[in-house]
C-alpha cells in the first residue's frame, strides 16, 4: 500500500503536472490576447469611420441612404461584442472539469481505501 513518501511524491507530481498544463498554454494565451486586441482595434476603426459617415449624411440630409449604414453599424457592433466575449484561454470548462476530476478521483479512491482499512501504513 501507499506510505507518506508515496503520498508526498503523488502530491508533488500532481502539482507539477497542473503547473505544466497551465504554463504550456501561456504562449497560446498571450497570442490570443494579442489577436483579440488587434481585432478590437479594427472593429473600433470601422465603427468610428461609419459614425463619421453617418454624421456627414445626417448633416447633408441624406437620410434615404441610412439602411446600408445601419446594417454596417449593426454588423461591426455585433462583431466587436463577439470579440470582447471571446475567451483568451485555449481551453473551456470541460477541459478544466476533466483536469480536476483526473486529479481528485485518485485522492477519493485512496480515502476510500483508508476508510476500509486497506490504506495508509505509518511505519
Amino acid at each position: 500500500m501507499l506510505n507518506w513518501n508515496n503520498i508526498t511524491a503523488y502530491a508533488i507530481t500532481i502539482c507539477a503536472l497542473v503547473l505544466i498544463f497551465f504554463l504550456s498554454m501561456w504562449g497560446i494565451h498571450k497570442a490570443m490576447i494579442t489577436a483579440k486586441k488587434q481585432k478590437l482595434v479594427i472593429a473600433r476603426k470601422h465603427l468610428v469611420s461609419i459614425s463619421h459617415e453617418l454624421e456627414d449624411r445626417m448633416g447633408k440630409g441624406k437620410l434615404s441612404e441610412m439602411g446600408a449604414i445601419s446594417y454596417e453599424i449593426t454588423s461591426w457592433t455585433m462583431y466587436q461584442r463577439l470579440i470582447k466575449e471571446a475567451s483568451t484561454w485555449p481551453f473551456n470548462a470541460g477541459i478544466i472539469r476533466s483536469l480536476v476530476i483526473s486529479t481528485i478521483v485518485p485522492i477519493i479512491v485512496y480515502i476510500i481505501k483508508i476508510i476500509s482499512g486497506l490504506g495508509l501504513r505509518f511505519w
